[in-house]
């Protein structure tokens, strides 16, 4: 049983992080503008730039980190791919630590559902993050969500804290981060340990410190006016099919019958989650496994505020997006924990059997080849991620040569070639990411030895 589940959670992780050795020191896009702020902070000008925002996004803080890396490593852009890929997983690791501890207290043998978790958290559909350095932002605002969500279930007061401080890291690394502060103030108000007075002092906290940070957050934000109309069932489409995308096949660009299949698999999703919220509330573990249903709710109420932020931009197969199955995932790997959970306690309660050993058997099969089903789906995001290594050092190269660097070549990097004349010079000469190497010094010219003068040639 354990051989089955650790083989499976193995294979899973191997394939996801089998794709760091397609990633490519070279800047790409958005990563054209981070120089900026290498050059702000490398010439002593105010740290207040870092403020600046990035889209609809403020990334206070994956700026800094992204800073101190690059002053570590002279801007190395695999450490950044690193970094995303410690992220995922450790986002993965502290889930099933979570899983454990709260199976255990209920003597449920609710790690069964492991392998299941393993293959969403670990998905290499979230390729588009896997493989860019400036996903940094993405991937610690889904690890600081996790994290304030299991801090925000716990009754004590520094964990209170730890929730609200972790929940202003999130939405200051990534906008859905915002959804963290209605989800959490409805979780205030049913939590049955607290006291009247401690539900309203920390609900007072919560809300004050959300509505505050979400005002500075808006203060100067772009806005750009909308191309497409938004209307409410163009919200929902969007939104469902951006939890769908986890598991639809992969489309370049995505075509109709993968939207299609992803707007069906939302469904399903979405109808899996709320049954398994439904089923521990039913057989009273609400409160048990209040920090995953948090973290769960995160991922629609995400899908939610993205398409009311993007759809007036973007077509409906946006959506599709590789960078947001890294948020949508969240919904999927919480309905097999909660499913499993309600499971486990109907058939302990309900149905006597002389031993637990055979079902938990039957369920640790069951999630390893659900897990090797949904990890095969995305065999296709290893020949996506190959092709972009290709392009990438295709890049890499003509930035290194100048005097291959054309006008078309810039324009593959960043959609304003400008922008590549104006930073070049600046990683040449601080020896960043390309140039990071040694210059080799060049060779002393020779000296011409002197010609000898004869007689003939002196002019009397």
């Amino acid at each position: 049983m354990l051989l089955t589940l650790w083989a499976t959670v193995a294979f899973a992780a191997v394939r996801m992080f089998s794709l760091f050795r397609y990633s490519v020191d070279v800047p790409y896009w958005d990563q054209w503008n981070f120089v900026d702020f290498l050059r702000v902070t490398e010439d002593g000008a105010s740290w207040s730039e870092l403020w600046t925002p990035h889209n609809e996004h403020r990334v206070l803080v994956p700026n800094v980190v992204l800073l101190i890396l690059a002053r570590l490593t002279r801007w190395n852009i695999r450490a950044e791919i690193a970094l995303v890929h410690a992220l995922i997983g450790a986002r993965f690791a502290l889930t099933i630590g979570a899983v454990f501890v709260i199976g255990r207290k209920a003597k449920l043998s609710v790690w069964t559902c492991i392998p299941i978790v393993a293959a969403f958290l670990l998905s290499r559909g979230q390729a588009e993050n896997l493989m860019w350095g400036w996903q940094v932002t993405l991937a610690l605002g889904a690890f600081f969500t996790l994290l304030s969500c299991m801090a925000l279930a716990n009754s004590g007061w520094p964990k209170f804290l730890a929730a609200t401080l972790l929940a202003l890291a999130s939405q200051f690394s990534f906008a859905s981060g915002v959804v963290l502060w209605p989800i959490g103030a409805a979780f205030i108000l049913i939590q049955p340990e607290l006291s009247r007075r401690t539900r309203a002092a920390r609900l007072s906290i919560w809300l004050a410190t959300g509505a505050l940070a979400t005002f500075l957050y808006n203060q100067g934000l772009p806005r750009s006016p909308k191309v497409f109309p938004v209307t409410v069932p163009g919200i929902i489409r969007y939104s469902v099919t951006f939890l769908g995308a986890a598991i639809a096949p992969l489309r370049e660009p995505p075509a109709t019958p993968a939207e299609s299949f992803a707007w069906r698999a939302g469904l399903i999703g979405i109808a899996l989650f709320t049954l398994g919220i439904l089923g521990v509330i039913a057989t009273k573990q609400f409160t048990r496994w209040a920090s995953i249903i948090m973290w769960g709710l995160t991922a629609p109420a995400t899908a939610a505020v993205t398409a009311i932020g993007r759809l007036g931009f973007v077509p409906n197969s946006q959506a599709m997006s590789s960078r947001y199955i890294t948020m949508s995932v969240a919904m999927w790997a919480s309905a097999a924990i909660l499913l499993t959970a309600t499971v486990l306690h109907l058939v302990r309660e309900r149905i006597y059997l002389p031993s637990m050993t055979p079902l938990r058997l039957s369920a640790a099969v069951a999630a390893g080849a659900i897990c090797v089903g949904v990890v095969t789906m995305a065999n296709p995001w290893e020949g996506w991620a190959r092709r972009r290594s290709t392009f990438s050092l295709r890049d890499r190269a003509y930035l290194a040569d100048a005097s291959e660097l054309t006008t078309e070549h810039k324009s593959w990097m960043y959609p304003d070639p400008l922008m590549i004349d104006r930073q070049r010079p600046y990683l040449i000469s601080e020896k960043l990411t390309v140039f990071r190497a040694r210059q080799p010094k060049p060779a002393p010219t020779p000296t011409p030895a002197p010609v000898p003068v004869t007689a003939t040639e002196v002019t009397p």
